[in-house]
């Protein structure tokens, strides 16, 4: 005759184990579907970014995603005036705190290679151009908020397409 606290004792742990296993199964899921968006958030930021006419190219090359936490994923960019591009400046830009002109030095490549000014006008042709910025502003060009916006509409398919990844315990 078979215990039965034994066979009590073995049921409990039996559901544990298959808790567990659901538990391990929808974790590894819910990163994969997180990889996913984020990297559908990425790719679509790179494409819009390659569209945009650069002298540099820092804001593609700035593009990067890394886990904040479990259950969140920063794609973001590095590149200092990512967030002047994204939002605007000045009277133009929705963020009315960018104000300010910016730096003429960090203009020089940007006036020697799109503008083709010769060496020895790149600082007067840079620092009228900041003070042109400062006054009047730059559009905003909201590369990555847009990609957010395309990666939402596409999640429920992604999230249909969770059990054909091949995900097993």
């Amino acid at each position: 005759m078979v215990d039965q606290r034994k066979l009590l004792e073995a049921q409990k742990r039996l559901m544990h184990e298959r808790a567990d296993g659901f538990r391990k199964r929808t974790d590894k899921e819910s990163r994969m579907l997180l990889e996913e968006v984020a990297a559908a958030v990425r790719s679509g930021y790179e494409r819009r970014l390659a569209t945009k006419s650069g002298a540099t190219g820092d804001l593609l090359r700035g593009v990067g995603q890394k886990w904040v936490d479990e259950g969140t994923i920063a794609v973001f960019n590095r590149t200092a005036h990512a967030v002047h591009v994204e939002f605007g400046t000045g009277p133009l830009g929705e963020a009315r705190r960018f104000r300010r002109m910016p730096p003429p030095a960090a203009l020089y490549t940007w006036v020697k290679r799109i503008l083709r000014v010769p060496a020895k006008l790149v600082p007067r042709v840079a620092w009228l151009v900041a003070r042109k910025i400062g006054r009047v502003g730059t559009r905003p060009f909201p590369a990555l908020r847009r990609s957010m916006l395309d990666a939402r509409t596409r999640f429920p398919q992604m999230a249909r397409n969770i059990g054909t990844w091949g995900v097993r315990a």
